[in-house]
């Protein structure tokens, strides 16, 4: 019998109007003017949001100037990354870093150790025009490192899982066990519950269970506990019991009844669930990640995120350019291709996009508009409870997630034991928390 999977998936393409190559700059990455600020990003970070709030932010502040330096045009392949960690990384070592700096996907923690991220928190606090508590703290507070935030977020993609099947469990705690047992019961399908092989699975599960085994403050890891060694088993289980797939399978024609859904669009929940119920007749239901240790919540991820270099001579002027940026002007604008991290931003987003969603429909009267507005209802209402009680936020060290999910590979196709493979994986993360610049 022919299988169905379904996919959803979000690619965003981001068109550049103009890079420069950071080897050939022929000036200094950090402005010695009192009165031009210099912004690093990568090339594949670089977006139409950050060149308009430099725009906006020139021409009204005609005074000074913001200026965006984009890295890595002229490298090919997936060294480009590379070169911009390494690039950042000696400049920031010399001092001669940029003013401000996107750290997405740089391990920036060891920066903070070593001082050269500015404490943003303290600039907050000094601030009398800035209220922290018109934005999602929740997102901040799970950025916080060492009781400071060095690092800004203009927004977030939320991650839930979905299904069109009505799961009986506490919707505010549930471990993966208990929710894959509910979805096994509730859907009465014994075999492939999840288009998800297991290696996958199992990184959704350590990415979103990360702080409880990496202390990234105290330098410890704890990566041969029970707990560890539970879920690499745990997934394995699962694809031998064919729940999931096994590593190496072809997912081209598998079957699924829930998928992980991620997403930096409202529109997409209430449009999905539409779909949903003109070909079934059902009901699209969404999910909060399961932890088997804390309650359950809508896991996220980051956007851009920026930091302010502590050797820059225009820190007064970077945080008013990143405070700009996070502005409720700048936070409404279409551009941020996220959840805005701004209250005001993120309530004109859910408004915005309620309007496309109902346009829609109009337009391809795939189910009745009184169904639409039914649907909508109802989502917008569970989509802003979850976004605002969202704490399962982890900004994950990439370098220890590579690490980890290299290792765990031997254990999934049977290389290694689930012991050796946590012992292999704890003595790497180890040595790499405990290095030095």
């Amino acid at each position: 019998m022919k299988k169905l999977c379904i996919f959803i998936s979000l690619i965003l393409c981001i068109n550049l109007t103009a890079c420069f190559d950071s080897t050939n700059k022929s000036k200094e990455t950090q402005s010695s003017s009192s009165n031009i600020l210099t912004i690093a990003t990568f090339e594949d970070l670089h977006n139409y949001y950050l060149e308009e709030a430099v725009k906006k932010y020139n021409e009204n502040n005609p005074d000074t100037k913001v200026e965006i330096i984009v890295y890595g045009s002229s490298i090919e392949g997936e060294d480009k990354v590379e070169k911009y960690r390494s690039t950042i990384n000696t400049e920031l070592m010399s001092g001669k870093a940029p003013d401000i700096i996107d750290l997405k996907d740089i391990p920036y923690k060891k920066y903070i150790d070593s001082g050269m991220l500015v404490n943003i928190s303290e600039l907050m606090k000094e601030d009398d025009s800035f209220n922290i508590n018109n934005y999602n703290t929740n997102i901040f507070e799970a950025l916080k490192y060492k009781d400071g935030l060095y690092t800004i977020p203009l927004g977030y993609i939320i991650r839930l899982i979905t299904g069109n099947c009505d799961l009986k469990i506490n919707n505010d705690k549930y471990s993966w066990q208990n929710f894959i047992d509910s979805i096994i019961r509730e859907s009465n399908i014994k075999e492939y519950v999840f288009c998800e092989t297991d290696i996958n699975l199992f990184n959704r599960i350590f990415r979103s269970e990360y702080k409880y085994f990496v202390n990234e403050e105290d330098k410890t890891s704890s990566f041969t506990s029970k707990d560890f060694i539970n879920i690499l088993e745990y997934c394995k289980k699962l694809s031998n019991e064919k729940i999931i797939y096994k590593t190496g399978e072809d997912l081209d024609n598998a079957a699924s009844t829930f998928q992980f859904f991620g997403t930096n669009s409202f529109k997409f929940i209430p449009l999905l669930a539409s779909d949903t119920y003109a070909q079934e007749n059902k009901i699209r239901h969404y999910y909060k990640f399961p932890s088997n240790y804390a309650d359950s919540s809508a896991s996220c991820s980051f956007f851009n995120m920026y930091a302010i270099n502590n050797n820059s001579n225009n820190k007064e002027m970077a945080w008013k350019f990143i405070k700009f940026m996070l502005s409720d002007e700048m936070q409404a604008s279409p551009n941020l291709l996220s959840f805005p991290v701004n209250n005001a931003g993120f309530e004109k987003k859910i408004e915005s996009e309620s309007q496309d969603y109902i346009n829609d429909i109009k337009e391809t009267n795939k189910i009745s508009l009184d169904k639409a507005n039914e649907l909508l209802a109802d989502y917008t209402e569970q989509f802003k409870q979850i976004a605002s009680s969202m704490t399962n936020c982890t900004d994950i060290d990439i370098e220890i997630l590579n690490i980890v999910m290299e290792y765990a590979e031997m254990f999934f196709t049977e290389q290694k034991t689930a012991e050796e493979t946590a012992q292999i994986i704890q003595n790497k993360v180890s040595i790499y928390l405990n290095e030095q610049l």
